[in-house]
């Protein structure tokens, strides 16, 4: 049976048609070849997972709690359990003796994982001591620490570890809420390899700093590269349940640094109720903190501060040294922070997008170094992702591909499920810088002019010959004596990335 000539056609060009291929994905798109469409979660119900960590393998290590039972899970890099950790299904649980929260973790250099959080005294609900173990690579206890691998430390006052970090030398560093005569502290607590206390840091291994309040508690902490530690929480010093950010900076030897502030320990406010829930080192030296802001008078918003390497606020961080950044709705909070290598930050936590309230997103920002909003993660600097119900990030860590490990909940409540997600991270290059023409070698020009560019559009310049770089355009002219100079210029792009082989051309002013 013959068809028409057009049916034919029309056939033919709808079975021709080429599938369609999917977008390249962007920074702040889930990584879909990561588990089940970028997420994969724990099918145990009840488990929250609080922290990640990366091995040097890139095998993804999460702890968390459930009721009792503290738990250590490891992925492989696909976001498949590693059924070589542990008992054979990719998880151990840690038995304290009592219910125990797993709050961090630490990977050591030789791969050993540390971790810590609280454990409940029997008897006394609202009063507990700090708990630590540390795993071998392959998932057991580890009996060169403490021991039996775990331990449970009174440090004569009610304690409970939030935070955890490996100093250079390999001492373990712990820091947490301490309460001293019925006023809450910050404490630090610094054991040696073995899990001893460290006799070298403040006499007896253990020191507590108060900033005025009752409620002041640490949550998290940095060691930097010369083993000063930097320590972040929280204080109520200006009346109760008005915190602000507090932070304290110690000597190796656990005495308050006086270079930090003047006298060690330094207070931010943005609103009437902040705390510092993380912290990071940039690699020049500056203090990233980052938490939730909740005033009286509006929404919770994420809130970051950054102090320069002596502890005042950085004027280069949004004039002030402070920040504040809401997604629309009602409750947005940051639980973490993390700087690339290429100085931009990332904050991770959990936003409320709905203004009557509802169930929580996962939300990311990326900031560039200035403090604006860094466009080419999300679109805007913002990404909100729902994974079906109500869901939090807890910690987020960096592969060296440069993609963003994430770990929290799914489902707050009484059933919460342990997640980990990974998302995709766009490499936005800092920029290049040539110059098109000036002298080289000898010249009798005492004015002599370069005209020079940049591979972004828009991108402003700084330059000199003999002095500090300072801003400048094209065609740039000097007016020199005879000699030798060099001539560098740089570009700066929308981002403050500045060129880090700035362009270079020698001349020679010869005498007349």
């Amino acid at each position: 049976m013959k068809r028409p000539l057009a049916v034919v056609l029309l056939l033919a060009g709808l079975l021709s048609t080429p599938t369609p291929v999917a977008s390249a994905a962007a920074g702040g798109d889930l990584d879909r070849s990561f588990g089940t469409n970028g997420v994969t979660k724990d099918p145990a119900v009840g488990v929250s997972g609080r922290a990640v960590a990366l091995q040097s393998n890139g095998r993804i290590v999460v702890v968390g709690y459930s009721g009792y039972w503290a738990w250590v899970y490891r992925y492989r890099t696909d976001g498949t359990l590693d059924t070589s950790f542990g008992g054979g299904d990719g998880r151990v649980n840690i038995d304290f003796g009592h219910p125990t929260e797993l709050n961090d973790v630490a990977i050591q250099s030789d791969g050993r994982i540390m971790v810590v959080g609280r454990t409940h005294i029997a008897g006394l609900s609202d009063y507990y001591d700090t708990a630590v173990a540390r795993l071998t690579s392959s998932g057991d206890l580890d009996t060169t620490f403490r021991g039996d691998g775990k331990s449970v430390l009174d440090l004569g006052f009610r304690d409970g570890a939030d935070a955890v970090a490996i100093a250079p030398n390999g001492r373990i560093v712990i820091v947490g809420d301490g309460l001293v005569k019925l006023d809450g502290d910050f404490y630090v607590t610094r054991l040696t390899s073995s899990g001893a206390l460290d006799s070298t840091f403040s006499s007896n291994g253990r020191t507590t700093t108060g900033f005025g309040g009752e409620n002041d508690a640490a949550l998290d902490v940095a060691v930097q590269s010369d083993g000063r530690i930097v320590v972040a929480g929280r204080t109520d010093a200006d009346g109760e349940y008005d915190y602000d950010f507090a932070v304290a900076r110690y000597t190796t030897s656990g005495g308050l640094d006086a270079s930090f502030n003047f006298d060690g320990k330094a207070s931010i406010g943005f609103g009437d109720s902040d705390e510092a829930r993380a912290v990071a080192i940039q690699s020049d030296g500056k203090i990233v903190l980052a938490g939730p802001s909740d005033p009286d008078d509006g929404p919770s918003d994420f809130a970051v501060a950054r102090l320069n390497a002596v502890g005042l606020a950085d004027d280069d961080w949004d004039g002030d040294g402070k920040i504040t950044t809401g997604f629309g709705g009602t409750d947005d909070w940051a639980e973490d922070v993390l700087v690339q290598p290429d100085g931009r930050i990332v904050v991770v936590g959990r936003v409320r997008t709905d203004k009557l309230g509802g169930p929580f997103d996962l939300g990311l920002l990326r900031y560039n170094q200035s403090g604006s909003l860094n466009t080419s993660f999300g679109g805007d600097g913002k990404v909100r992702t729902n994974l079906g119900t109500s869901d939090e990030i807890y910690g987020i860590a960096r592969q060296t591909d440069g993609k963003l490990v994430v770990a929290g909940e799914v489902g707050q409540g009484a059933d919460p499920q342990l997640f980990v997600a990974r998302f995709h991270w766009t490499t936005d290059p800092a920029p290049t810088t040539t110059i098109d023409s000036g002298p080289s070698g000898d010249t009798a020009d005492t004015t002599p002019t370069f005209t020079f560019h940049s591979n972004e559009s828009g991108a402003k310049f700084e330059c000199t010959v003999a002095t500090p770089y300072v801003p400048c355009t094209s065609p740039k002219t000097f007016t020199l004596a005879p000699g030798s100079y060099t001539f560098k210029v740089r570009a700066i792009d929308s981002s403050a990335q500045k060129d880090a082989t700035p362009a270079t051309r020698s001349f020679t002013i010869l005498t007349p």
